[in-house]
């Protein structure tokens, strides 16, 4: 009983800390969208035809990355990725990762059809913004960028950092099965004590 109380809890708790995680990175992505992409939109289009050497120490890319890590300071996001219609990574707050081919990734390709898609994943070493971070637990989601006629013209990746959120899970989770296998440990040795009298009252 415990366990079956404890698993089907744990898996309400991160169901609904995904949907809650998931809507705070769409709205990160829109706020992007909204600030960066009008104003980089020609960078965008044409980083397809830089060289990738050319892309990663582009004056642009350079002011776009101090944008984008103005913009995110003080809050839990340890990377932003950008994508163009056609799956190249434009930008990056991990350098290293311009000008990759995502063109057959699946959060892309929902991404580019118009979906959204988000899951968690653990990692024990991870380049974050400006320095690698170990043993995080990350919400990613892949969020599509939309113009004002509502084309869809390329895709935000954005990783948020929920180590914290989740060991407060954890932990209140470890509260409740405690308190459950406790009243239950109670009833069956109040339930056995009963057995008890009834057989020494037979017995007499």
């Amino acid at each position: 009983a415990c366990l079956a109380i404890g698993y089907f809890s744990r898996e309400g708790v991160r169901r609904d800390l995904l949907s809650v995680a998931e809507s705070n990175n769409v709205v990160l992505a829109h706020t992007f969208s909204s600030l960066i992409w009008p104003k980089y939109a020609d960078f965008f289009t044409a980083a397809g035809s830089m060289d990738i050497w050319v892309l990663r120490g582009h004056a642009v890319t350079r002011a776009l990355r101090k944008e984008v890590l103005t913009a995110i300071e003080g809050i839990p996001v340890v990377k932003v990725k950008v994508y163009d219609a056609n799956g190249l990574t434009v930008f990056s707050t991990q350098a290293s990762q311009i000008g990759e081919d995502k063109s057959g990734n699946t959060g892309f390709i929902t991404a580019r059809a118009g979906g959204i898609l988000s899951d968690f994943t653990h990692r024990d070493t991870f380049i974050a913004n400006e320095h690698a971070v170990e043993d995080r637990d990350l919400l990613f989601s892949y969020v599509p960028i939309k113009n004002r006629l509502d084309q869809i013209e390329g895709v935000f990746e954005i990783y948020y950092d929920v180590t914290e959120l989740l060991a407060r899970t954890e932990r209140a989770q470890q509260i409740q099965f405690a308190i459950v296998a406790a009243s239950l440990a109670v009833l069956f040795t109040a339930l056995v004590f009963a057995v008890w009298l009834i057989e020494r009252d037979r017995q007499r």
